[in-house]
């Protein structure tokens, strides 16, 4: 059975809330899609998500522009 997870910010920012969740999410095993409302938006995200890099995010598919995808290293 399919399980869909909501998470509503309140007062925190998605920076600030989206790392920890992610990795939460990772370690259960979890498939994780963010979507963004822009290109740009999805950008300032995986450049923010690199700022904080873990082994475990460097091991996930993810990037911003599909060009980019992947091409990062840890």
């Amino acid at each position: 059975m399919t399980e869909v997870l909501f998470y509503h910010l309140q007062d925190m920012t998605l920076e600030n809330v989206l790392p920890p969740l992610l990795e939460k999410s990772l370690e259960r095993g979890w498939r994780v899609v963010v979507q963004s409302t822009s290109e740009e938006r999805a950008d300032a995200l995986d450049a923010h998500l690199w700022t904080i890099v873990t082994i475990r995010f460097c091991r996930t598919p993810h990037g911003g522009s599909a060009t980019r995808r992947n091409s990062r290293s840890c």
